[in-house]
C-alpha cells in the first residue's frame, strides 16, 4: 500500500479543521433554541458550538510530520467531541483521552495526571467547587513540549473551561456567593500571576504565560455571568456572556497561533531562552511579520477583540456595582485588577517583541535560521485573519449571546435589540464601543502622517537652505557668520540669562534645603528597592513549575480534605 505524503495529509487534515470550524461558527449564527440530540450522548446545542470553534481552529494549526503531531490531532478529535457530548460521563471520557494524549514523558506526569484526575471529577454531578478547583489547577498548565505538544494548553484549558460551564451554570446548581467570588478572584489571579511571569527567561514559558491572560479573563466572565444570573439582571448577564463568546471566538484563536509562533521561533532559534534570540526581523521577515500581526490582534488595547472583552466586563462590573461603598469594594478591587492585567501583559509583551525581534543576532544558530515555508504559513494567517475579522464585528457575536446564556441558565435572556453588527453597547444601554471606527481613525492618521512627510520631503529637496523662514531679515552681525537675526522687541532690551528647564527645580532646593548626599541617599535607596522587587518578582515567576509540580497535590489534597469533611459533618 502506497504511503501517503505529508504535504497530502496536512492538507486533508486543515481542510477538514477548517469546514469543522466553520461549521461551528454557522451552527452558533443559525442556533435560537436548544440543539437536539443526533445521536445518544452527541447534541448540537450552543455551548457545544462555542467551544468546537476552538477546538477545531487548533487542529487547524497542527502539522501532521511526527508520532506527536498525530496524537495532537486525535486529541484534538477527542476534544470536540467532549465539547458536542451532552452527557457528563462521555465528555469526562473524551476530555481524559484528550488530555492523556497530550502527555509528553513519563518524568513529566504529575501535573498533567493530577490535572486530569481533576477534570474527571469536576464532570460528576456536583455543587461545582471541583469545577473551580480544576480551574484553577488548569491555569498553571505547563509547557508540554515542542511541535504539536506546543499546543496542548489550549486543548487543556478549553476543556475545563467547557467542564466549568457545563457544570457550574446548570439549570439545577445552586449558585452560592462564595463560589461566585473564588470564581472571580480565581480569574483574576491567573491573568495577573501569568502577565507577571512573562518576564521569564524561556520563550516557550512566555508564550504559555501569554495564553493563560484569555483564560484568565474567561474565568472572570463566567464568575460575573453567574452573579448577574443570582442577581436577576439579565443585561448584565448578556454582556457577561457576549465577553465570554469574544474570548473563545476571537482571542483564543490568535492565542492559539502564537503558542505556534513561539514554538517556530524557539525552532528557528535553536534555544529556548530568550536570551540566545534577537534579530528575528532580519533573517525571518515572514515569522517576525506573523510575530508582530499577532501581537497586534492578541495585544489588550484598541481596536482588538482584547480590549472590546475588557470593556464589557467593565461595563458588566459597573453595571452590578451596588449603591453601598462596603459591598462595592470587592468590584472597585476588580476594576483595579482589570487594569493592572492590561498594563503587566502590554508591557511583557512589548518586552517579548522587543527581545525577539530588535537588535543582533545573540547566538550563531540563530543568524543561520531559516524564514518558515508557505505551507506552514497558511494555518496561522488563517487564524489571525478570522480572529482579525470576528473583531471588527463584534455585535455579530453578541447577537448569539442571548441563546448561548439561555442555554447555560436554562431559560432565555431578555435583551435589547443590538443597533449594529460593528457596536458593542453596554448593560445601561447607553455606553457603546465601536471597534472600526478606531481603525478608521488610525488609518486616516497614518495617511495624512504619510502624505506630510512625503510632502516635507519633497519640499526639502528643492527649496533653499533657511534658518528662520518666517523671519524677516533686519539685521547681521558677524559674529553669526551672516546669519540674520531679528531686533530685541523688549523695552529694555534682552535679559542677560534666560531661566532654563532647571528652573523649577533650583528654585525648589532653594526652598526646601535638599542636600545633594540627602538626595543622593534617596535615590540609591530607592532603586535598591525597586531592584530588590523586581528579582524577587522574577524569582517568583521562575518558580512555577515548583507550584505546578507540587502545588497541584496540595491542592488535591486540600480538596479531598474539604470533601471528607463534608462527608462525616452531619
Amino acid at each position: 500500500m502506497p504511503k501517503i505524503p505529508v504535504s497530502s495529509l496536512n492538507i486533508a487534515s486543515r481542510t477538514f479543521w477548517l469546514f469543522i470550524a466553520m461549521t461551528a461558527l454557522t451552527a452558533l449564527a443559525w442556533k435560537t433554541a436548544p440543539g437536539r440530540n443526533l445521536i445518544p450522548g452527541i447534541g448540537t446545542e450552543s455551548v457545544s458550538s462555542l467551544f468546537l470553534f476552538p477546538f477545531a481552529m487548533t487542529g487547524l494549526l497542527i502539522d501532521l510530520r511526527d508520532r506527536a503531531s498525530r496524537r495532537a490531532s486525535f486529541s484534538c478529535a477527542a476534544a470536540c467531541i467532549a465539547a458536542l457530548s451532552t452527557n457528563l460521563s462521555l465528555m469526562a471520557a473524551a476530555g481524559a483521552v484528550s488530555q492523556i494524549l497530550l502527555f509528553p514523558s513519563r518524568r513529566r506526569l504529575s501535573g498533567g495526571c493530577l490535572r486530569t484526575l481533576l477534570f474527571v471529577a469536576a464532570c460528576t454531578p456536583g455543587d461545582g467547587w471541583t469545577a473551580c478547583v480544576a480551574a484553577l489547577a488548569a491555569g498553571y498548565t505547563g509547557n508540554r513540549g515542542r511541535g504539536a505538544l506546543a499546543l496542548a494548553p489550549s486543548i487543556e484549558m478549553g476543556c475545563n473551561l467547557l467542564v466549568l460551564v457545563r457544570t457550574v451554570f446548570q439549570s439545577d446548581s445552586i449558585l452560592t456567593p462564595q463560589m461566585v467570588f473564588t470564581l472571580i478572584t480565581v480569574g483574576v489571579t491567573i491573568s495577573i500571576v501569568r502577565a507577571i511571569a512573562l518576564s521569564t527567561s524561556r520563550i516557550s514559558a512566555a508564550f504559555i504565560n501569554i495564553f493563560a491572560v484569555p483564560y484568565g479573563m474567561a474565568v472572570v466572565a463566567i464568575g460575573l455571568f453567574a452573579f448577574a444570573s443570582a442577581e436577576d439582571s439579565s443585561l448584565s448577564a448578556h454582556a457577561a456572556a457576549s465577553a465570554l463568546m469574544l474570548d473563545l471566538i476571537c482571542i483564543w484563536p490568535a492565542a492559539t497561533a502564537f503558542l505556534r509562533i513561539g514554538d517556530l521561533i524557539a525552532a528557528g532559534g535553536g534555544s529556548d531562552r530568550i536570551a540566545r534570540l534577537g534579530g528575528l526581523i532580519l533573517f525571518a521577515p515572514w515569522l517576525a511579520g506573523l510575530f508582530a500581526a499577532g501581537a497586534c490582534v492578541f495585544a489588550l488595547l484598541p481596536p482588538g477583540a482584547g480590549f472590546s472583552m475588557l470593556w464589557l466586563l467593565a461595563e458588566t462590573t459597573l453595571g452590578l456595582l451596588p449603591d453601598r461603598y462596603a459591598s462595592a469594594l470587592p468590584f472597585i478591587f476588580l476594576l483595579f485588577g482589570l487594569g493592572g492585567i492590561v498594563a503587566l501583559f502590554c508591557l511583557a509583551l512589548l518586552r517579548l517583541l522587543m527581545l525577539v525581534m530588535c537588535g543582533a543576532p545573540r547566538s550563531p544558530r540563530m543568524a543561520g535560521s531559516v524564514d518558515i515555508e508557505l505551507p506552514t504559513q497558511y494555518p496561522v494567517i488563517v487564524c489571525l485573519a478570522v480572529s482579525a475579522i470576528m473583531s471588527c464585528i463584534p455585535g455579530l457575536i453578541t447577537r448569539f449571546a442571548p441563546g448561548f446564556s439561555g442555554a447555560l441558565s436554562g431559560e432565555g435572556a431578555e435583551t435589547r435589540a443590538i443597533p449594529s453588527v460593528i457596536t458593542l453597547t453596554g448593560p445601561d444601554g447607553l455606553s457603546s464601543w465601536t471597534p472600526g471606527v478606531v481603525i478608521i481613525m488610525f488609518a486616516v492618521i497614518m495617511a495624512v502622517l504619510s502624505f506630510l512627510r512625503r510632502k516635507a520631503a519633497s519640499v526639502s529637496r528643492f527649496a533653499p537652505r533657511t534658518i528662520f523662514p518666517d523671519i524677516a531679515p533686519t539685521e547681521e552681525t558677524l559674529w553669526a557668520d551672516g546669519m540674520k537675526i531679528q531686533p530685541s522687541w523688549l523695552p529694555f532690551g534682552e535679559p542677560l540669562l534666560w531661566p532654563g528647564n532647571d528652573m523649577a527645580a533650583a528654585i525648589l532646593r532653594q526652598l526646601v534645603f535638599i542636600s545633594p548626599a540627602t538626595r543622593d541617599y534617596v535615590r540609591r535607596r530607592f532603586f535598591k528597592i525597586l531592584i530588590l522587587t523586581l528579582w524577587r518578582v522574577k524569582r517568583a515567576a521562575a518558580g512555577l513549575h515548583i507550584v505546578e509540580a507540587y502545588g497541584l497535590a496540595a491542592i488535591l489534597m486540600v480538596a479531598a480534605f474539604g470533601l471528607w469533611i463534608v462527608t462525616i459533618v452531619p
